[in-house]
């Protein structure tokens, strides 16, 4: 008998296999195969997986990382690899410039065991531009917080962190003037950029607004103008009109002759290197001048025309006179002829000027008694006893006449309503006096004396009157009486005669 073994094709592929190998049996008078398993073992090759080392910027998202892998055998090459597995790292966008572990891990390969070799991630720095800003401010201003913009800047952040930080600087002061001042910022290093300089920004120092305000005045007419000056409101850092390059200047229109009114003050013309001006104009007001009206004082009798009243002014300037006047004062009392004696104000008013006020001083009019004259042309020679004689002196006053019988009483006098009568009673000689006494706006007048010789009767006893019809009776106490009744009866005729009626 005799064998013989067939071929078979063996996996490449590392891991254990089984296959089955055949045999042939031969002998005299019969062949037969049969295969015979036949179990191996293929041992996978080691591969050496390095990561690339890779660099990044601060801030920028990790990069995709990847392994140079060595050690294929039967011609091959990555395309082996089933997974290249994961890549860690505890770099971040945040983390610090620095270096940083690339792990890989999970990678696999047909026929080949991998070994894991770390990388290196390299965060370098980030380009970073900066500037100062610029700004402004007031003269006289403390100066502003500087602060830098940047542009590069990541993470969301406003700057930088600092290793060391830069310093910000500016010559200029408050009490620098005007003008325009760079602001550099030296010095500075970032942690996590690259900044290699940063511009310089401008500091911008404009003027302040400077009010300059008029004073204002006021004077009197035909016054000099007064010494006009101003006041200053907004000046910094203890500056004052020294700081100047102008003073201002002050103008008015009004001179000593200008009429009552309110007149600008205007101002201006000033000038500073570091202030800007305004200005607000100030008034000068001329007032009138106070003109003194007093009215003379004068004395009348009682019953007399007023006399013109005149007035004297104490106050004119400027040569003036009442002749500027746009109104003369005029002066009046409230008494007239008939106002009773005594002392009456003479009052001014009325006054109208432009450049003048009036201060008025009244004056008096003092009205005195009145001389009044007694007129009595009566006739007396040819009264008898028994006669009633009217009396008729006047006085010129027109007031009433008192009679009084002086000496012998032969007679009396007798007032019959608004007459008075001279009532003869007896024989004789005596005087009659006639006088007006006077009242409080008259004075008495001079007496008159009037010598009366009463004669007798003729020899008639009785005597028979006829009345008229018009006749008025009265009795002694001067009642009206219808008819005559014993005793004495006055009786006014229609004529105006009046006859004493002695009924027995």
């Amino acid at each position: 008998m005799s064998t013989s073994v067939g071929s078979v094709a063996l996996e490449k592929d590392a891991g254990t296999h089984t296959t089955y190998i055949p045999f042939t049996f031969t002998n005299d008078d019969m062949s037969f195969e049969v295969e015979i398993p036949y179990t191996y073992t293929i041992n996978p090759v080691k591969l050496q997986a390095k990561v690339k080392n890779t660099t990044r910027l601060y801030g920028d998202a990790n990069p995709q990382f990847s392994s140079i892998y060595t050690g294929f055998v039967n011609n091959e090459n990555e395309s082996e690899i089933l997974s290249h597995g994961t890549y860690s790292t505890t770099a971040t966008e945040k983390s610090e410039v620095g270096t940083y572990a690339i792990k890989q891990s999970g990678a696999s390969a047909q026929n080949y065991v991998i070994d894991y070799e770390d990388g290196v991630l390299t965060v370098t720095k980030a380009p970073l531009t900066a500037n100062v800003n610029s700004y402004t401010r007031k003269y006289g201003e403390q100066n502003p917080k500087f602060e830098i913009n940047y542009s590069g800047l990541k993470n969301n952040e406003t700057a930088p962190a600092w290793t060391v930080e830069p310093t910000v600087s500016t010559i200029a002061t408050p009490k620098s003037d005007v003008g325009v001042y760079e602001i550099t910022a030296t010095g500075g290093e970032a942690k996590n950029y690259e900044l290699s300089s940063i511009s310089a920004g401008l500091l911008t120092v404009t003027s302040v607004p400077l009010l300059v305000k008029a004073n204002s005045f006021s004077r009197l007419y035909f016054e000099e103008n007064p010494e006009l000056s101003y006041i200053y409101s907004g000046f910094v850092n203890d500056d004052g009109e020294s700081s100047l390059s102008a003073k201002p200047t002050l103008r008015t229109n009004a001179t000593k002759q200008s009429s009552v009114g309110v007149y600008p003050i205007e101002i201006g013309g000033a000038d500073a290197k570091n202030y800007t001006f305004s200005y607000e104009n100030g008034t000068l007001t001329v007032n009138k001048r106070q003109l003194t009206v007093s009215a003379m004082s004068y004395t009348r009798a009682y019953g007399e025309e007023n006399p013109a009243f005149e007035v004297s002014y104490t106050g004119f300037v400027n040569n003036e006179n009442e002749g500027v006047l746009i109104s003369k004062p005029k002066a009046s009392t409230v008494a007239t002829p008939t106002t009773d004696v005594g002392v009456y104000d003479i009052t001014i008013g009325n006054g109208v000027a432009e450049n003048y006020d009036f201060n008025y001083v009244s004056g008096k009019l003092t009205i005195e008694k009145a001389y009044q004259t007694l007129s009595w042309e009566q006739d007396f020679s040819e009264v008898k006893k028994y006669d009633q004689v009217e009396l008729l002196a006047t006085a010129s006053s027109g007031l009433e006449v008192t009679y009084t019988v002086e000496g012998n009483p032969i007679c009396s006098v007798v007032k019959i309503g608004n007459k008075q009568y001279l009532d003869c009673s007896g024989e004789g000689e005596t005087v009659i006096v006639a006088v007006q006494l006077g009242n409080r706006n008259y004075w008495q007048t001079t007496k008159i004396y009037k010598p009366i010789t009463i004669q007798g009767p003729t020899g008639i006893r009785s005597a028979t009157l006829n009345l008229d019809s018009d006749a008025q009776i009265f009795d002694m106490s001067g009642t009206r009486i219808n008819n005559l009744q014993k005793g004495v009866n006055i009786v006014r005729m229609s004529d105006g005669t009046v006859r004493k009626v002695i009924v027995k």
